[in-house]
Formats: structure tokens, sequence, C-alpha cells
């Protein structure tokens, strides 16, 4: 009876996994409006993206909601599509988020065994993140493999090329970054750094601009552009006490001393790690509905730790997968953002405590001494 429930249920979240895919394709075609070609577009006609944004675009170069608030290194790594026209680079971002998530399922079937790497990969798919980062053509998709490549990837080249282009979505930069310091990766930090230096140095020569001042700019735009997040301090900040210097400080000095905490009171890997770091920049810093497809290494950290003891990350990614989007735009709670909003963080906080006291030393140690004193019994 449990082997054909268990069937039943694996054939029906397939179907809805693969209605979710086609679905989010079709989408892409229609719309992709978050897909960075506008900011590519300018940048390979000499015309510095940014400033176009800050000046008001009165030109409307920028199109649907492309405003270019990511770093200078994206850019230049998407010149290539920024000569194209968007309906062919709208197809050609869809081909490559694909077969991106199906490398992203490679590295997860290397932590998980055969039967939780199929109910994740399926819920993964089912998810609304997962369609709105397809129908929007999103760069989740790919920061999350170079997430996932510079925090496993003993390589330094590898990991640090990884680490530049994860840290382009610099909301994910902070926790990102303090982890290659706790893992010593001293040299693909550096080399990170220097790419955004070398990058940073040409937009500069390209539109006679100071170094200090190019550096600056997307966080500008960033500002101006950047919407309330779902579940983190900076939105719960700006809708109670708008932006003064809480805003900006709070979620750093959380994000750096929780982060040593962490990695000073555990034993870490780099499946625990990422969950981590993944949880914490969610918490922290703005993300919107495509970026909770992070919270997959939350799920994994639960699959292979227990589920028992975590049904409550288990709630937590459910809600954001499958709940919170509905509820937001469906029922009268949505109206009330300010208490979902405060009702996500909780959740989040939970988590990421979960996942702290899961791993902490101490706990491990005792279990360890109960186990040998058991034997010894």
């Amino acid at each position: 009876m449990l082997k054909q429930t268990y069937h039943f249920a694996r054939i029906a979240l397939s179907a809805l996994a693969t209605t979710s895919v086609i679905f989010g394709a079709f989408l892409s075609q229609k719309s992709s409006k978050d897909l960075q070609w506008s900011g590519a577009h300018l940048l390979a006609e000499h015309i510095n993206p940014f400033e176009t944004f800050m000046s008001g675009d009165l030109q409307h170069r920028i199109i649907l909601t492309q405003a270019p608030n990511y770093l200078h290194l994206l850019y230049f790594t998407l010149l290539p599509f920024g000569t194209i026209s968007f309906d062919k680079v709208k197809l050609y971002w869809l081909i490559i988020n694909l077969l991106v998530c199906g490398i992203i399922f490679f590295h997860i079937h290397k932590t998980t065994n055969s039967k939780i790497f199929t109910a994740i990969i399926l819920l993964f798919l089912c998810s609304s993140p997962f369609r709105a980062c397809l129908a929007n053509g999103q760069t989740t998709l790919i920061i999350m493999l170079c997430f996932i490549i510079s925090i496993k990837q003993k390589n330094n080249a590898f990991a640090g090329s990884a680490l530049a282009l994860a840290i382009c979505k610099y909301s994910f930069a902070p926790a990102l970054f303090l982890l290659s310091l706790a893992q010593k990766k001293w040299k693909a930090l550096i080399l990170a750094f220097a790419i955004h230096a070398i990058t940073i140095y040409v937009f500069c020569s390209m539109f006679d601009l100071s170094f200090i001042y190019a550096s600056i700019l997307p966080l500008m735009v960033s500002a101006k552009a950047v919407a309330l997040g779902n579940a983190d301090f900076m939105s719960l900040l700006e809708i109670n006490y708008g932006k003064n210097v809480l805003y900006y400080t709070f979620p750093i000095t959380f994000c750096v001393l929780s982060s040593i905490t962490y990695f000073n009171t555990t034993h870490r890997n780099p499946s625990n790690d990422i969950a981590f770091v993944s949880v914490m920049s969610l918490l922290c810093f703005k993300h919107l509905t495509y970026d909770f497809l992070f919270l997959v290494f939350a799920l994994i950290f639960a699959a292979t730790h227990g589920i028992k003891k975590n049904v409550m990350v288990i709630a937590t990614v459910v809600w954001f997968w499958f709940l919170f989007g509905a509820i937001e735009k469906w029922t009268p709670f949505g109206k009330h953002y300010n208490l979902l909003i405060t009702l996500n963080v909780i959740l989040l906080c939970i988590t990421l405590g979960s996942i702290w006291l899961q791993t902490l030393k101490y706990k491990q140690t005792s279990i360890q001494h109960a186990k040998f004193y058991s034997r010894e019994s």
C-alpha cells in the first residue's frame, strides 16, 4: 500500500512538474521582463546603462523591468546577447536556464539518495519560484550554480571565477564572502575581486569615470529600483522606519555576527554551509519570489538530517514555494504586507536557527559520547 501511494505521488508530482516547466517556458517567451538584456544592449552600444537609468531613461532604452542593478561583470558577460534582438535572446536564455537547472540537479544528486533526490527535484520544478524564474528571465539559477561551484570547488580558478559571477547579485555577496573567508579560499577571493576590479576599470575607461563612482553606480540603481522584498530585515525596517541608518547597518551586522558564530561553533561541511548561507542571505537582504529557489538547500539539509527534526524547515520551504504567493495575491491577507513580511522573517529565523542548532560541535560530541558509553555498558 505504501509503495503504491509513493508511486502514485511520484506520477502526480511528475505531471505537475512537467506542466510547471512548460508553463514557465511559455511565459518566458511572452515576457522575460527581468532578463538583463537592456543593460548589455546599452553597453554594446557604448552607452552607460547605470547613468541611463539614473537620469530617468528619457528615450526608454531600458525595456520592461530590466533596471541595471547588478554589478558590471554581469553586463560584460552578457555582451554577446546585447548584440542580438530581445526576442531571440528570450529563447536562448530559456535554454541556458534549463541547462543550468540540469547541472544543479546533478550536484544535488551527489548529496542525496535517489528517493530524496526525486522528491526534491519534483518539488523544485513544481514551485512558484521556479516558474517565476523562467517566466521573468531571471539570473537566479545561474547565480545558484555559481554559488555551488564557489563553495564546493577546490580548484581556485574555478572557485574564484564562480564567486565573481555569484556576487554580481550582491544581495548574496556578504554571506558568501564570509563563507569564503571561513573556508580560507584566499586565492579564489583574490581572483574574484581582481576580476571585478578589472571589469570596473574597463568600464571607467569606456565612460571616463572615477573608479569609486563607477563602483557604486549599481548600488545607486538598486536603491532607486529595488522594491520591498518578501522576507528580509531590510524590507521590514523600510516599512516601519524608512531607509535610515538602521536599514543599512542592522542586516549587515546581523549577517556578519551570525555567520561568524556559525563558522566557529559548528561541525561544518559544504552542504551545511550552503544551506546556512542561503537562508542567511534571504533573511538579511532584499529578495523576491524567484530567489527563494535557494531554499532547496534548506530542504536538502532537512532531508539528510531527519525529516522529523526538521518539520519547521520543511514547512518554511512549502510556505514560500507553494502558499505565500497565492495568499499574497488571492486573499485579504495580501493587503497586510507588513504582517506577511514579519511572519516570513520569523520563519526564516527559525530555519536558520534550526540549521545552526543541529550542526553544533558540542551537540555532536555529546551524541558521540552517548554512543561510546552505550557500547561500553
